[in-house]
C-alpha cells in the first residue's frame, strides 16, 4: 500500500526512509511540547496556549521560539535564588 523501502525484488521502487523519519521525530517532539504547555502550564490562559501550540507545531523554528520566550505568569526567567545576597558597596 505504501511502499517505504525497497522491493523485494531489489529495484529500489520505495520511498527512503530518512525524510519519513525526521518527519516523525519532529511530529513527536512537537507532541511532547503541546502536552507540556497543556499540562505544566495549567495557570496559562487558554488562548496564550491555544497559540503557542500552533506556534510549536512549526519544527524547528517553533520549538526554537517556545524555549526562548514562553514564560508562565509571574517567571521572568532572571530570577535569582533566595540564598544569595548581595555584600557588596553601594
Amino acid at each position: 500500500m505504501f511502499p517505504l523501502g525497497s522491493s523485494p525484488s531489489g529495484a529500489g521502487s520505495g520511498a527512503p526512509l530518512g525524510p519519513l523519519i525526521l518527519a516523525g521525530l519532529a511530529v513527536w517532539i512537537s507532541s511532547i511540547l503541546v502536552v507540556w504547555i497543556w499540562v505544566k502550564h495549567r495557570d496559562v490562559s487558554t488562548p496564550r496556549k491555544l497559540l503557542w501550540t500552533l506556534v510549536v507545531m512549526i519544527p524547528p523554528l517553533g520549538w526554537m521560539l517556545f524555549w526562548g520566550f514562553f514564560r508562565p505568569p509571574g517567571r521572568t526567567g532572571y530570577e535569582t535564588p533566595d540564598s544569595i545576597t548581595h555584600s557588596g558597596t553601594d
